[in-house]
């Protein structure tokens, strides 16, 4: 479990049914009868049968988190999956998906369905109102950050899952994350691209110190071959920083050498197969093959 122990060592409430304890409730969980709509859907997934759920709750300044946490120990050495935005329910399909095939760790914010956070009155001591999840790591988010950053083996590649609107402004869309790949700047193009990686949104991204022309990030090679449009976030800020507060930025910041490996996937909002495809061809990287 890694650094998940030492958190629990550092004081968690292990009581089912504890609500707001400090610094973190740690309770088990019945995906069959959990009031999560995400785990709703699935509630007759066979993996369930080799699956551990539990929810972590606590808060952090103005915010009370919930996290669902779904562990395979079975295949404890697959990624971190990563779903912070309650409103992407495709990402979080994706994500079971991804565990159930390639083992690890899922850890998804709880939300009610809402994309941020509403603060909840008593002192404001963390990110903006209202609060995005993927934008709240860093010292603005202590507990939040090393929550989620504990639960996270040494060594672990991590993959952020996400979904978006259609198209980029100035691409005829609404959406925030879209490429274009003549954009030799930030994007690593594939010249195979087709289908749905070859729509702009259907995107992977990589994070990293240098500029672009001088970095390599692994994994890249792997996706381009596989089709897939990647591209690059130059991250700047003293090591240890958290950046925008994104988890890409974090990483990237992290005082860890060599960096720990992070790769974001993006799809259209409901299309879980183009990020389970993205997925796939992830997964032949060999940073991301178990030892």
């Amino acid at each position: 479990m890694g650094r998940w122990a030492i958190i629990l060592a550092a004081g968690l409430s292990l009581w089912a049914g504890a609500t707001w304890a400090q610094p973190v409730a740690r309770a088990p969980l019945n995906p069959a009868t959990a009031p999560f709509a995400d785990l709703a859907r699935h509630r007759d997934d066979p993996a369930w049968a080799r699956l551990s759920v539990a929810t972590l709750r606590f808060a952090d300044g103005d915010y009370r988190w919930t996290l669902i946490v779904i562990s395979d120990p079975t295949r404890p050495a697959g990624p971190f999956w990563f779903v912070p935005h309650d409103d992407e329910n495709a990402a979080f399909d994706a994500g079971l998906h991804a565990l159930s095939t390639y083992g690890g760790r899922l850890v998804a914010v709880a939300n009610g369905g809402r994309r941020d956070l509403a603060a909840g009155g008593r002192g404001m001591a963390g990110c903006a109102h209202p609060c995005d999840p993927n934008r709240d790591f860093g010292p603005q988010g202590p507990l939040y950050d090393a929550t989620v950053l504990g639960l996270m083996d040494p060594g672990q590649p991590v993959v952020g899952l996400h979904t978006n609107a259609p198209g980029g402004s100035g691409h005829g869309g609404r959406g925030s994350v879209f490429v274009d790949p003549a954009d030799s700047d930030r994007v690593f193009a594939s010249p195979t691209a087709s289908g749905v990686f070859a729509n702009g949104d259907t995107v992977a991204i990589v994070a990293g110190r240098a500029p672009k022309a001088q970095a390599r990030p692994p994994c890249v090679e792997t996706l381009n071959a596989g089709g897939v449009h990647v591209a690059y976030e130059q991250v700047s800020g003293p090591p240890g920083g958290a950046g925008d507060g994104s988890l890409s930025n974090r990483l990237a910041l992290e005082a860890r050498d060599p960096p720990r490996v992070y790769v974001g996937l993006e799809a259209r909002h409901g299309d879980a197969a183009s990020e389970i495809a993205m997925i796939d061809v992830l997964m032949t990287c060999p940073a991301f093959v178990a030892p």
